[in-house]
């Protein structure tokens, strides 16, 4: 009896001195405020518990924390890190600790000065401060934060689609507005930046485009040589009301393109005013003699039946021949039918 008591004592002492190592997480240095030390983070670092996070951070911080305890109680995390270990700087701690509620879909909130509050991330935009482009770019890089950017060279609308698959799933938020266009972006202030230097690269793209005049010829029309301009020039990156290309009036066109785009535009014009020159001279109208043989009248009556409206003929006084006018097409058409009638 005495035997099987002291074997169980022996392997509960085992059990927890095993448990105790396995659980074994790093302990937070003495934060002194004129001395913070670097949080050593072994390799074997597991189930570390979001709450103990939250405390370290408020010691190394000196702020409060306002959070539902039974929201957290049981989020624990796993440290992967080199197996020397790491050292984590007191100012990434609170990257650390945001990085952590990221994986239960949480975030920190300021809700005054000195105090944050634990939310879910689809609130987070709800709650965060407005800020400017230069004072986003500043804001520390765990923190949620809202940036309002004007727009003067791009579509909101079209921004907005281009970044909706670059910010977080969670949290993250793009609002346009069309009058003045500007965008509202939120987002973590380290992903924020990301979406900043996007809607630059737009308004860069956007501010090389430049107008330019289109005369057109005699016979091509303004509407259709707008719509062929804003084929080439791609017309869906385009809002409906805010065309690339449109027409002022029957003969000129008004473009707006960079100088890549332009150079096509110029191709196109030369194209347009070619067709035009074509066009003309197959509807010049010209006189044209036919010889006929005999009855030259019969020959003048044929031709008004199958040409209706579209030439005048008349038979020539004492000759067995007939005078034709009508344009270049027509002509070619009415050689080949004298020539059937023969």
């Amino acid at each position: 009896m005495k035997t099987r008591v002291l074997l169980s004592s022996v392997l509960l002492l085992v059990l927890g001195v095993a448990s105790s190592a396995q659980e074994k997480a790093p302990e937070m240095p003495d934060a002194k405020a004129e001395e913070r030390k670097p949080l050593h983070v072994t390799n074997n670092t597991s189930d570390l518990s979001v709450l103990e996070l939250i405390r370290w951070w408020c010691e190394y911080e000196k702020v409060s924390v306002i959070y539902q305890p039974t929201q957290l109680m049981s989020f624990k995390v796993t440290l992967m890190v080199p197996k020397d270990g790491e050292e984590i700087a007191p100012e990434r701690l609170s990257h650390l600790l945001a990085d952590a509620l990221d994986q239960f879909r949480l975030c920190i909130i300021e809700i005054s000065e000195n105090r944050y509050s634990i939310v879910q991330a689809t609130e987070a935009c709800t709650l965060s401060p407005f800020l400017d482009v230069e004072a986003a770019r500043k804001a520390p890089s765990w923190k949620y934060v809202v940036v309002r950017i004007p727009l003067r060279h791009s579509d909101a609308n079209v921004a907005r689609a281009a970044l909706q698959n670059l910010m977080s799933r969670q949290g993250g938020t793009v609002n346009p507005l069309q009058a003045p266009q500007f965008l509202l972006i939120g987002d973590r202030a380290d992903r924020l930046q990301r979406l900043i230097d996007a809607v630059e690269a737009f308004e860069a793209e956007g501010a090389r485009r430049t107008a330019k005049t289109y005369i057109l010829p005699p016979g091509i029309s303004a509407n259709s040589a707008a719509a062929g301009f804003s084929t080439i020039i791609g017309s869906e990156r385009y809002n409906q009301p805010t065309p690339p290309a449109a027409a002022v009036n029957e003969t000129t066109v008004v473009v707006r393109a960079t100088p890549e785009q332009l150079v096509l535009c110029d191709e196109l014009h030369k194209q347009l005013v070619a067709k035009a020159e074509e066009i003309t001279a197959q509807s010049k109208v010209s006189a044209r003699r036919y010889d006929v043989g005999r009855t030259p009248d019969k020959f003048v009556e044929s031709l008004e039946k199958l040409f209706k409206n579209q030439l005048s003929v008349a038979a020539v006084p004492g000759a067995d021949a007939i005078i034709v006018k009508a344009n270049a097409a027509t002509h070619e058409e009415v050689k080949a039918a004298l020539e059937l009638m023969k």
